[in-house]
């Protein structure tokens, strides 16, 4: 496509460049939605570090030889019949009560999560049915990301877990660039139980999502990307993904609330983890025509497609003839019922992250999950939402004990097996929730544990 691009001379250009990184200039004039705080997070690191901009173009070319390097950027080409990597999802939602009750407590709060995940698989898997309007120049650089993202079962302690935890603060709101723990940027008091958020689980095994309110108005996200320079003074205790809680989630039914028509479909958090995966910006981190994003199939482009669904093509400085830039690639700033693909150069991109050597690879191997200890054990749970009756159909005689345990770990309802093989467990007078089924052995073991649904 012509679109290689002449990096190595972007970094003797980087300390010349003093263009802002996006079309605003201090944070307090964001009035509009956009998906994401990096650009303003790259101004504010700028004035404590000089050499910002030579180390983020050092970065980036290294991305790219790497990516045209990479036998995945082929690869990705090819179809798969399985997902190579699954990655465990914590979402922390810090909110005050009148916040939580928007999202319509507990029980809103799980249908979020659950159409956030969906779409979130749906887009980094190149499921989505959007994908009719990807232009036909475009359509051979469509690509599967090859990652499923399934909630963590497991908390860091070893008990079960829905995934999710709710921390009531009495903070209204986080802001982007002004913390007083940690970093002191990015959301970084949500991120502190100290502080009034809540504290990461392992990052090494979890990929931590914070929900939560956000100042200045308009920003959705944030995440923090691999870290190498310029990034890598973003702690351990840092590293995950923040979303606006009015853009969390996909709206399902019309008295949802969501802060912004321009974003309802979930398509702030497929934005972020292309971040947190190792993607930039397909415009780069200027409106000039010498940055980019390492990615030699994302046409050059001269700045963000602010909240805006286009018509094809779209030409530009950087890309003034056909097919122009591709302003419906995920991390653009469109809005989200125009954003529809990811590129193979973008797979090639995170792959590189998530394979050994990866600064994302340990979450490919964390064991955030629980699974059957015993493998001989084989149980079949239904209906799954249940409203009264659950019907648990065991196989072997090593259950002697269910125990039906509540979302903060409660025990509600105990059962002895005494070798039925088939039972009936009542949910009937069960508050809609969260609940756990464990099974036990007769000393007591933990032989497995069940997620279920009471609607």
């Amino acid at each position: 496509m012509g679109l290689l691009r002449k990096l190595t001379a972007k970094i003797a250009l980087a300390t010349s460049i003093v263009a802002t990184v996006c079309p605003f200039t201090s944070y307090g004039q964001v009035s509009d939605p956009t998906k994401c705080g990096l650009d303003l997070v790259n101004q504010q690191i700028k004035t404590t570090n000089p050499n910002f901009d030579l180390q983020l173009a050092t970065t980036i070319s290294e991305l790219h030889d790497k990516v045209e390097q990479s036998s995945l950027t082929n690869a990705a080409a090819k179809p798969t019949s399985g997902v190579p990597y699954t990655i465990h999802v914590v979402f922390h939602f810090v909110l005050d009560s009148a916040q939580v009750i928007q999202l319509g407590r507990d029980t809103g709060i799980q249908h979020r999560i659950t159409s956030q995940l969906l779409q979130l698989n749906t887009d980094w898997n190149a499921r989505n049915p959007d994908s009719i309007k990807i232009p036909v120049p475009f359509k051979p650089l469509y690509s599967n990301m090859q990652v499923n993202f399934v909630l963590a079962t497991k908390d860091p302690n070893g008990n079960p877990t829905p995934g999710y935890e709710i921390k009531y603060t009495n903070k209204p709101s986080f802001d982007l660039q002004t913390g007083t723990t940690g970093t002191q940027l990015a959301f970084s008091d949500a991120k502190y139980t100290s502080a009034g958020g809540t504290d990461a689980w392992d990052p090494q095994k979890y990929y931590n999502v914070w929900v939560l309110n956000m100042t200045p108005a308009g920003v959705l996200g944030f995440s923090t990307p691999p870290p190498h320079p310029p990034y890598d003074f973003f702690p351990a205790a840092e590293q995950g993904s923040c979303i606006f809680y009015g853009a969390f989630g996909r709206k399902t039914y019309p008295s949802q609330y969501f802060t912004y028509v321009q974003a309802t479909m979930g398509r702030t958090l497929t934005h972020e983890s292309g971040h947190f995966f190792n993607l930039f910006h397909t415009w780069g981190t200027d409106t000039t025509c010498n940055d980019d994003d390492g990615i030699s199939d994302t046409p050059l482009q001269g700045g963000p497609t602010h909240n805006d669904s286009p018509t094809f093509p779209v030409l530009d400085k950087c890309s003034p003839s056909f097919p122009g830039i591709m302003f419906m690639n995920f991390m653009d700033y469109a809005i989200d019922t125009a954003q529809c693909l990811f590129t193979k150069g973008q797979t090639a991109a995170s792959h590189i992250e998530l394979e050994p050597g990866g600064l994302r690879y340990s979450l490919t191997q964390s064991a955030t999950s629980i699974t059957n200890i015993n493998t001989r054990i084989i149980a079949t749970i239904y209906p799954n939402p249940v409203q009264n009756i659950c019907i648990i159909e065991l196989t072997g005689n090593d259950v002697a004990i269910l125990s039906v345990n509540d979302i903060v770990g409660r025990t509600v309802q105990v059962i002895a097996v005494n070798g039925v093989q088939r039972l009936n467990v009542d949910f009937s007078k069960l508050s809609k929730g969260t609940y756990f089924i464990k099974m036990l052995n007769k000393t007591g073991q933990l032989l497995r544990v069940d997620r279920i649904i009471k609607e």
